[in-house]
């Protein structure tokens, strides 16, 4: 069953990276339904504007707060850390990413780290700082970290070489993380999602693939209320 995350770790503020949409954006909206105040870190467009105002009017009772930032470069971390400075951040969502398709050698180096730095190194500057945050808590149950993984990793991925290859790393951090930090009162949730009707597949090309994900797409609501009842 889905838990409530206020109650479970009495939670009062949550982070969810790529909030404006999809999985993020489902994300936001279960977490207000829980009267859970939400900083949205996202892609500075129309999109996130759009978002943050329709969850500020759907619930008006809980605060959604927007950072707009492009995950690839430095900076976000100090428009974020002045948000967030007198905020106890409870829960961390750290679900931001996206897929490069074409082959490796073709793709600018440029393009591929990137990519890296978006699936991988924001989450890792994230849970470094926010951890330390929730560890410092005086509760015993002192918050979550969750983190959107993929089936990927676990086969060859040809034309998806970055993608299958961060998120091999983002589930084995963070299920190496997890036995880090439960004894502190930290729990960690990965989750490998099949396809979710979304804007991931925007860049994601037209091969056979890919079309045959998309055809067998779920909402992302049904991945959220997982990750919400296994946590």
């Amino acid at each position: 069953r889905v838990q409530n995350l206020k109650h479970k770790y009495k939670a009062e503020w949550a982070i969810v990276t790529g909030g404006s949409s999809g999985i993020g954006k489902a994300i936001v909206d279960k977490l207000c339904s829980q009267d859970i105040n939400v900083i949205i870190l996202a892609v500075p467009d129309q999109l996130l504007n759009d978002t943050t105002k329709e969850m500020s009017t759907k619930y008006p009772n809980v605060k959604v707060l927007k950072v707009g930032a492009d995950l690839s470069k430095t900076g976000y971390m100090n428009s974020l850390n002045e948000i967030t400075k007198d905020k106890d951040i409870s829960l961390l969502f750290c679900n931001a990413g996206f897929m490069l398709s074409g082959f490796f050698a073709n793709t600018h180096i440029n393009a591929n780290k990137a990519n890296n730095a978006v699936n991988v190194g924001c989450h890792l500057e994230l849970t470094h700082e926010y951890l330390n945050r929730m560890l410092q808590f005086e509760s015993k149950k002192k918050g979550a970290i969750f983190f959107t993984s993929s089936p990927a990793w676990m086969l060859p991925s040809p034309t998806a070489a970055m993608y299958a290859g961060t998120k091999a790393f983002v589930t084995h951090f963070a299920s190496s993380l997890a036995a880090e930090v439960r004894v502190h009162g930290v729990d960690v949730c990965v989750v490998h999602p099949s396809p979710i009707r979304s804007r991931f597949y925007d860049n994601a090309g037209d091969g056979a693939e890919v079309n045959f994900f998309k055809s067998t797409a779920a909402g992302p609501e049904v991945l959220v209320n997982h990750m919400f009842a296994s946590v």
